[in-house]
């Protein structure tokens, strides 16, 4: 916590280079991966069509240590500085995962 009179001076990193990725996803709890490149600052998901996502960070989780995107329901998170991979299986067959980063 700052002093009496002290500035307090922080930043907000907004990502300015928007890429889409459309992940084809055919076998239904089978996971899938999309690499995202580096320096991710905000990243937003959904299935396109009637199926849940479930999403991890870790290679070989996402069918024990996971987050569920709800059908219907657009997945974002920002502020981020992410640089990797993300994994994910869908609850229906034959399903795209849309996926927008900005870097």
């Amino acid at each position: 916590m700052g002093t009496p009179n002290q500035a307090i001076r922080s930043k907000i990193v907004q990502g300015r280079n928007p890429t889409i990725y459309n992940k084809t996803v055919a076998s239904k709890d089978v996971e899938e991966s999309q690499a995202l490149g580096d320096g991710v600052k905000k990243i937003m998901i959904k299935c396109r069509g009637n199926a849940n996502i479930k999403l991890s960070y870790t290679q070989n989780d996402s069918d024990t240590k996971y987050i569920t995107i709800p059908r219907g329901v657009v997945y974002t998170e920002d502020g981020l500085d992410f640089s990797g991979t993300i994994f994910f299986q869908t609850s229906v067959d034959t399903q795209v995962v849309e996926i927008l980063v900005w870097t």
